[in-house]
């Protein structure tokens, strides 16, 4: 009688990530909250894009010198602009997006635009947190990016603006 062996299966560190993945981004200076919020798009951006964790470790010093505070300038009805002044796009991103629910709710449609991150490689990310609160958005991003170490192809260039920007 021949042995019935299990067949091989392969580990997955997505239960990892989400796991460490808080401690990872803590390390980066990120507030805790931030953090533990980050660490599941942490997770799919690897999973999906690929390319997140070595973002990461290439970006960390930026990430972690990002200390001061956003701004945001108001460039006209349901239109803004965000300096993340270096930090992670993960910090930055649901700032945005919170912007995006804002400027629907109130005139239809809005647009935010983001300056000065360092890891745009989490714009799908951001982009499935805002179709998660039911937005149709559209990210759009400077020439010459890319995730993963690919070129993006669902995002084009926005004439006149080097920085990432999205709609909703």
């Amino acid at each position: 009688m021949s042995a019935v062996t299990e067949p091989k299966r392969v580990a997955s560190p997505t239960m990892e990530m989400l796991r460490e993945g808080v401690w990872a981004l803590r390390g980066l200076n990120m507030p805790y909250g931030v953090a533990e919020r980050a660490s599941p798009w942490l997770a799919w951006t690897e999973g999906v894009e690929g390319g997140a964790l070595k973002t990461l470790r290439e970006q960390g010093p930026v990430i972690e010198k990002a200390t001061g505070p956003m701004s945001r300038t108001e460039l006209g009805p349901q239109h803004w602009r965000l300096d993340a002044t270096g930090k992670s796009l993960l910090e930055a991103g649901p700032v945005a997006v919170d912007l995006l629910t804002y400027g629907v709710r109130v005139g239809g449609k809005a647009r935010v635009e983001i300056a000065g991150v360092a890891d745009p490689i989490f714009a799908s990310a951001i982009c499935r947190l805002a179709t998660q609160r039911g937005l149709d958005v559209t990210a759009t991003a400077a020439k010459g990016l890319s995730m993963g170490g690919a070129p993006v192809r669902a995002m084009r260039a926005v004439p006149g603006t080097d920085d990432a920007a999205f709609f909703a």
